[in-house]
């Protein structure tokens, strides 16, 4: 069985690191340090803390974006 870490992040879909999207500033440099990858996925639908439902097809800014990203020894080409 193969070892394998899972840290996922939320943000919203505008934020901003200088001039670069958040989702992009995290996801970007996954392949270049050798984990196994990363995914960025926009939300339908959620809520969080604020109850506030948010849904994708209403016309918001703020809409959640999500950001998988894997590592572990399965990142490394080994299994078991």
């Amino acid at each position: 069985m193969s070892n394998v870490t899972l840290l996922r992040l939320h943000t919203d879909e505008t934020a901003c690191l200088e001039d670069r999207k958040v989702r992009e500033v995290v996801a970007s440099p996954v392949r270049e340090v050798g984990l196994a990858g990363a995914v960025t996925l926009e939300a339908m639908i959620g809520f969080g803390r604020s109850a506030r439902v948010r849904r994708r097809h209403v016309p918001e800014s703020d809409r959640v974006v999500v950001v998988d990203i894997l590592g572990g020894a399965f990142a490394r080409g080994r299994q078991g």
